[in-house]
């Protein structure tokens, strides 16, 4: 007896222009569930270069106008049921806010970051953040599933949300590119003729890096290691400059790096640092396991259950536990070979394999219930 294959659309007006680790995710997640003949994709998005980033034929996308949030906020659940209606979905998977209301078919929503929600209110100054504190939390009850990253996450979120309907769907761990030589010239590409460990991503308070440049004062640290923090300021840059400038280390900052800079040196680095006291996931944590780099984490939000080793997870605010642990890996290569080969075991739940498995059992449950 044959059935009609799942028709699942993805709603992804206000996910913001690519390249975004959104993107990244869901462009992995397409291409896992392709080969499915029991699921049908269809993505509503609002340019030619999105749909075609998604590698969705034309006759399964609809293409919407981009708009402001207010905008979306009054037209959001008109546009969703258009994109309903057009392809006879059976289930909405939403990416963005605002979430869609009286969407006619079962609804999921991808929620992964509740930063917002442990701001004071006097700090909020977008729209997007006075929405998520106000009517997000009463639409988000409403929806028929939510996604999270981590078990960490959906726990958060059912406390805030006071609902059991989180479903934790890990994203695909990405494929490991190898560059042949650094990428930079003149000055720069003598750095890396030393060892060094990495700290990568956006520089703000939450990613925590003082306590790598204070580890680096610590007589533990080793003689010959460098630090090198790559990514772009977002508020921190001077005060990590300023402290760096007391450090008998040689602590360099790289500034944005592209994605072919990014894979070079996480697959050189002799360690990858990852101390945020606040992450939703922790992607930097996930590429340096598929690098093949141990990666050291913080005790903190989702961290710990990425790396899955207690001898990488690490005090967040005690920097001298950090230059002792960083001076192991780096010192004992027994001690490192093993870090990474614990670390690799967490890499089976992100093949595209399990991830699409898991999301097949939540469309099904959504279509027909148990």
């Amino acid at each position: 007896m044959s059935h009609e294959p799942i028709r699942v659309g993805l709603f992804l007006l206000g996910v913001g222009p690519s390249p975004r680790g959104v993107w990244t995710r869901l462009r992995d997640m397409v291409g896992a569930l392709s080969g499915e003949t029991e699921l049908e994709l269809y993505a509503a998005v609002t340019s030619e270069s999105e749909r075609d980033l998604l590698a969705l034929p034309p006759e399964r996308t609809l293409l919407l106008p981009p708009i402001g949030l207010i905008q979306r906020v009054v037209h959001t659940s008109r546009a969703a049921r258009a994109f309903v209606s057009r392809f006879d979905l059976d289930v909405l998977q939403v990416e963005s806010m605002p979430i869609p209301q009286r969407a006619s078919v079962p609804m999921v929503v991808s929620l992964h970051d509740l930063r917002e929600f442990d701001s004071p209110a006097w700090k909020i100054r977008s729209a997007a953040e006075v929405y998520r504190r106000t009517m997000m939390p009463r639409h988000a009850r409403r929806v028929d599933a939510i996604f999270s990253l981590t078990l960490w996450m959906k726990q958060e979120i059912e406390l805030y949300l006071s609902t059991d309907n989180v479903q934790v769907i890990p994203p695909i761990a990405p494929k490991a590119e190898t560059p042949s030589r650094p990428p930079w010239r003149g000055a720069e590409t003598s750095l890396f003729n030393r060892p060094f460990l990495l700290a990568l991503g956006h520089l703000e308070p939450r990613k925590n890096l003082e306590v790598l440049i204070r580890a680096s004062n610590e007589p533990t640290w080793p003689n010959d290691l460098q630090l090198v923090i790559a990514g772009a300021d977002h508020g921190s840059l001077p005060t990590l400059r300023q402290l760096a400038s007391t450090s008998p280390a040689s602590i360099h900052f790289l500034g944005p790096i592209n994605d072919n800079d990014k894979w070079w040196l996480l697959t050189h680095a002799a360690v990858v640092a990852v101390p945020s006291l606040i992450e939703g996931f922790g992607i930097v944590a996930l590429e340096s396991i598929v690098a093949g780099t141990p990666v050291l984490v913080a005790d903190a939000a989702a961290l710990p259950e990425v790396v899955g080793d207690r001898r990488a997870i690490l005090d967040p605010h005690d920097h001298v536990a950090w230059g002792q642990r960083i001076r192991d890996v780096v010192g004992d290569p027994k001690f490192r070979t093993s870090v990474v080969e614990h670390e690799a075991a967490s890499l089976p739940r992100h093949t595209s394999v399990a991830v699409a498995s898991q999301l097949l059992s939540v469309y099904r449950n959504l279509v027909t219930p148990v």
